[in-house]
């Protein structure tokens, strides 16, 4: 059974958030991404939340218009399209696909940006800290009335796809159990994102892949380890639509 000693990672990953700034906002979203990817528990819930409750229907369904046409943002109401919406949010950041420093002003406007930062903080980090521990601890309960959305039906990974990358994946494994200057956590932080690659592999689906590529991206490229290996992987997963 998970307890509260195991949300010990997760929960110093939103105080940091809490103890940061606009300007900063960066290091807090790569900081729990790369815990959220890292860890088997964590991983797969998030996993389980972008399978039931895809990001960019979410994401579209968080998004309307007032009656003067000015855009709000919104959080659904269960505790898995909470999740599956601000993790893929944190990973747009994380990608530059959105701006954070646009989203968090624009959607939650105040006198001062660290105004408009603590707004975010409150309405979209801690409902993910609340919603995630709901579902880790077992809380969750599907509302009444409402029935838990299907799985949604993803494209396959090709097996050529596969192939290519388990060969990249595996020469990276031996080259960092082999390379003793890396020290030992960052050893240990980049085995365990390259076993999860292999294994997440097997689940087939492109989101769930793309969302650990990330953490296995950022963990390499910023220890300075296999960076020719991970460009490699990079042009692989982009050339098979993996990543976008």
């Amino acid at each position: 059974m998970e307890t509260k000693k195991d949300l010990i990672l997760f929960q110093e990953s939103i105080n940091l958030f809490f103890s940061s700034r606009l300007i900063l906002v960066e290091k807090p979203i790569s900081n729990i991404l790369k815990i959220l990817v890292s860890r088997p528990d964590y991983f797969s819930i998030i996993g389980e939340c972008a399978r039931t409750a895809p990001f960019k229907s979410e994401y579209k369904k968080a998004l309307s218009h007032s009656n003067s046409n000015e855009v709000r943002f919104s959080l659904p109401k269960t505790d898995m399209q909470i999740v599956s919406l601000i993790v893929g949010l944190l990973f747009e950041f994380d990608k530059s696909t959105i701006s954070p420093t646009d989203f968090i002003t624009n959607f939650f406007p105040g006198p001062k940006p660290h105004d408009s930062y603590i707004k975010f903080c409150d309405n979209i980090i801690r409902p993910l800290e609340i919603s995630f521990k709901n579902l880790y601890l077992g809380v969750f309960v599907t509302p009444p009335n409402e029935s838990p959305s299907a799985p949604a039906v993803n494209a396959t990974i090709p097996d050529k796809t596969k192939e290519e990358c388990s060969y990249w994946i595996n020469i990276m494994i031996d080259s960092v159990i082999g390379d003793n200057s890396i020290p030992e956590t960052i050893r240990k932080d980049c085995l365990k994102l390259l076993k999860g690659f292999l294994h997440v592999m097997d689940y087939n689906d492109p989101i769930v892949l793309e969302a650990i590529w990330i953490g296995l991206y950022h963990t390499l490229v910023k220890s300075n380890n296999c960076l020719r290996e991970i460009k490699e992987l990079e042009l692989i997963l982009d050339k098979f639509g993996v990543i976008k």
